[in-house]
């Protein structure tokens, strides 16, 4: 029996045609019927291209979780949240993709799980920016956190996202954070790094009517961290990295308005009450 010509049928805009041919037995045309009622974009196909989400070729569940996300049907979340725990990662990183485009804030949770957990930091990236794609506030924690995440494609879609969520404030302090984290870790490996400008500090406080000290403040306390570190004392080692992150973290709510904190005092308060320790105090 030949195999169906799906050109021809995308041609004559034979979606029956297109959705018998996503049960073929030959992965390649179920793979091109995908493609193709992608293309129709014809709501008759969200049923089947969301059975296909179970084909047991990994090339056709991605493209039919593409499809579906673009066909923009609500009716398509379900099976798409559950796809997210495929064993492909390029049905992952399709279907986080697709939950994004659909807008459909039950998708916000699965895709925060899926930032957090999952191994493949290509399906990580995907999935925040589909969060930032939703809108949803749920999200603006995972993402602060994904900020630190090892493979600078996910922080940078989560840099990204957070800018979308939160505006021009956020986008501009992730910068600074992020520059500054790059400025030490550089040091920390024996590169020269150029003198710090205050300038772009300057600016933002400026902007945003910040507090410049403040501002200062978190970087004279990675200063004292970065210090602990190369002075190879175990120990407090940890605790001082304990508290970068802690404070870093703290310092970068302040800074995109999530919190208010307006003197170095009162953000020394309450980090000591978070259990932060002051190694510059003897």
């Amino acid at each position: 029996m030949p195999a169906p010509n799906v050109d021809e049928m995308k041609d004559q805009k034979d979606v029956k045609g297109l959705i018998i041919a996503l049960k073929d037995e030959d992965a390649t045309v179920r793979y091109r019927a995908a493609q193709a009622l992608d293309e129709l974009r014809d709501l008759r196909a969200v049923w089947p291209l969301t059975n296909a989400l179970r084909d047991e070729a990994l090339t056709v569940r991605a493209r039919a979780a593409e499809a579906l996300g673009r066909l923009g049907d609500g009716r398509a979340v379900e099976p798409l949240v559950r796809a997210l725990a495929d064993a492909g990662a390029n049905v992952r990183y399709a279907a986080a993709g697709a939950l994004g485009a659909l807008g459909v804030r039950v998708g916000v949770e699965p895709l925060i799980r899926v930032l957090r957990d999952d191994a493949d930091n290509v399906v990580r990236t995907q999935a925040a920016r589909a969060l930032g794609a939703l809108g949803d506030s749920r999200a603006v924690e995972p993402l602060i956190d994904a900020l630190a995440d090892a493979h600078d494609d996910v922080s940078e879609a989560a840099s990204d996202a957070l800018a979308a969520l939160l505006g021009q404030r956020a986008e501009q302090a992730v910068k600074l954070y992020r520059a500054e984290r790059d400025r030490r870790q550089a040091e920390l490996r024996g590169e020269v790094t150029w003198a710090r400008t205050h300038k772009q500090e300057r600016a933002f406080c400026s902007r945003w009517k910040r507090n410049v000290t403040l501002l200062r403040g978190f970087y004279s306390f990675l200063d004292v961290c970065e210090g602990s570190v190369r002075a190879k004392r175990p120990c407090e080692n940890y605790h001082c990295l304990y508290n970068d992150v802690m404070v870093s973290g703290f310092w970068l709510r302040n800074e995109m308005g999530i919190t208010d904190v307006t003197s170095k005092t009162e953000a020394d308060g309450i980090m000591q009450a978070q259990g932060a320790v002051d190694y510059t105090h003897p």
